[in-house]
């Protein structure tokens, strides 16, 4: 861990606070210089002397300095904090890749204080990016839960599905973790058939996308529809139906891997018809 003290006036600081990040209005994206982090708490909690036991994890390089970031655990205003939804569309790739990284450290540190075996309480690792017990001589590194997503297609149409935590709101792609042991492909036919028993085919890699909440790796796949009628897992799935690419619901936002998937599929669609 990093001290406050200890960094230079080229570095710059992330300050979380319950999983958003603090700011104001004369900040355009929260990745504060040095000299400017004391003002700006002074403004928004009243003081700065929490910086001074604060424990900073760097996060990694930034313009002319390093980044660290560290987690306000003392009440603040709600008005002086910005989600990092809101802020994607905004930002440069540079930005929202390093603001990802803090919130996924931000996470692993609260969830990695003590070692799970013994108990006792870990230290961060000198020389690497990992929480040590040294009991048990155990490394706990930064957590990552891949999970896979699926835009599922035929012909002119894919399958979009309305999930519980978005009832009455928006139509995504199908999603779902990777278990243990178990191959990324696996996964797809496995999720796809839980949750809308449907059965698919020729599967394409699209890409992936970091996904802080809490720590998440997104692996988009295209597949396309081989057999079934759609059934949905109530637990998880509200609707799913098939959309013509011309006609959509409320999707997801272009920044996120689900608006990605399907943008590229209107794109193709839409290529194929001229």
């Amino acid at each position: 861990m990093a001290k406050f003290t200890q960094l230079q006036e080229t570095d710059y600081l992330l300050v979380m606070h319950k999983q958003q990040l603090l700011s104001h209005a004369s900040i355009e994206i929260p990745i504060i210089q040095i000299p400017h982090v004391e003002k700006l708490l002074v403004k928004v909690l009243g003081n700065a002397n929490i910086l001074n036991e604060a424990e900073l994890i760097q996060v990694g390089p930034y313009a002319d300095g390093q980044c660290y970031v560290f987690d306000v655990f003392h009440s603040t205003d709600d008005s002086y904090l910005v989600s990092f939804r809101s802020l994607m569309q905004a930002m440069a790739n540079e930005e929202k890749q390093l603001i990802n990284r803090a919130m996924q450290l931000i996470t692993w540190r609260k969830q990695h204080q003590y070692c799970g075996q013994c108990g006792q309480k870990t230290r961060l690792h000198d020389e690497e990016q990992a929480f040590h017990c040294k009991p048990c001589e155990l490394f706990y590194y930064p957590r990552i839960s891949p999970c896979m997503m699926c835009l599922v297609t035929k012909g002119d149409y894919c399958l979009l599905a309305q999930h519980q935590k978005h009832r009455n709101g928006f139509y995504s792609t199908l999603a779902g973790f990777v278990e243990a042991g178990e191959e990324v492909e696996a996964t797809v036919h496995r999720e796809v058939m839980e949750e809308v028993s449907l059965t698919v085919s020729n599967l394409s890699y699209y890409t992936s996308q970091a996904w802080p909440f809490p720590h998440q790796l997104m692996i988009g796949y295209f597949a396309e529809y081989a057999s079934g009628d759609i059934v949905v897992q109530d637990k998880e799935i509200v609707d799913a139906q098939w959309f013509h690419y011309s006609d959509l619901p409320d999707i997801p936002p272009p920044e996120t891997l689900s608006g990605m998937m399907i943008g590229e599929f209107v794109k193709q669609r839409t290529k194929n018809v001229k």
